[in-house]
């Protein structure tokens, strides 16, 4: 099975890898099944379920969020760049700072806002409650 790279700065927040559950392609029903993939997941941000899609969990929603459009994001440039030739992945340690840096609780609210924004011009503002 092919692995995130780490090829862009929204790959660095899964430096630690993305987990893979490959146990079924049936739907995940029942408790069982859900402490399977949990486990699968481990402590790491986000798993792939064969033929489904993937579990993301973080700290908080606004996290949790953040982490499914980031990873979406990154594996999207992923499969573009390597249409384009020869990738060269951020090597790990310095993949590890870059999170660091890049991924804070302090730049939250901004993104948060930012996705709001989106919505509200997406959806004409139906359904969301007010600032």
């Amino acid at each position: 099975m092919a692995q995130l790279e780490l090829l862009t700065h929204d790959a660095v927040l899964f430096a630690d890898g993305v987990a893979y559950f490959e146990e079924t392609a049936a739907l995940i029903t029942e408790e069982a099944q859900g402490r399977t993939v949990a486990e699968a997941l481990g402590d790491r941000r986000a798993v792939i379920l064969r033929n489904h899609g993937v579990v993301v969990a973080d700290a908080d929603v606004r996290w949790a969020v953040l982490s499914a459009i980031t990873l979406e994001r990154a594996v999207r440039l992923q499969s573009i760049a390597t249409t384009l030739g020869p990738r060269h992945p951020i090597p790990r340690d310095i993949a590890e700072r870059m999170r660091a840096d890049k991924y804070q609780d302090r730049f939250l609210d901004e993104y948060w806002a930012a996705w709001i924004r989106r919505v509200r011009r997406a959806a004409g503002d139906h359904g969301m409650p007010p600032e």
